[in-house]
């Protein structure tokens, strides 16, 4: 389980050009990340490496319909993170999943994540935007 979150976190960690080669210092840290994740060897994140934010925003955004209206707000109050996922009425069990196995899924991979900068985070789904 920790090579693939390593690998998921990978990708908002760096950014392509279109050549597909990496950029700069981030292309680095890729390829260490990538070498680190299959090795099994636990990797050290920090603050500025880690876009909690925008993984919460992808995944979403990969779930709800196309054209439907959806927001992900983050809220920090000294190491707690809390992730408002707010959307359209209709659009919540999309994102809750069924038996609830979606948002556990969103919530175990944020959690982990989050704990890797040393921070606490839980995901609050609000429908209506």
């Amino acid at each position: 389980m920790t090579n693939f979150i390593n690998k998921l976190l990978n990708n908002f960690r760096t950014s392509e050009l279109e050549d597909g080669q990496l950029a700069g210092d981030a292309g680095d840290a890729a390829v260490a990340a990538t070498e680190a994740a299959e090795a099994g060897t636990p990797l050290a994140i920090s603050d500025a490496d880690v876009d909690l934010d925008g993984f919460v925003q992808h995944v979403v955004g990969s779930l709800v319909d196309d054209g439907a209206e959806w927001a992900v707000e983050a809220e920090l109050d000294g190491d707690k993170l809390t992730m408002k996922i707010q959307c359209q009425e209709g659009q919540v069990g999309r994102i809750i999943g069924k038996n609830c196995k979606t948002i556990e899924a969103i919530r175990l991979l944020l959690r982990d994540a989050a704990s890797r900068v040393g921070k606490k985070a839980k995901v609050v789904v609000i429908e209506g935007t």
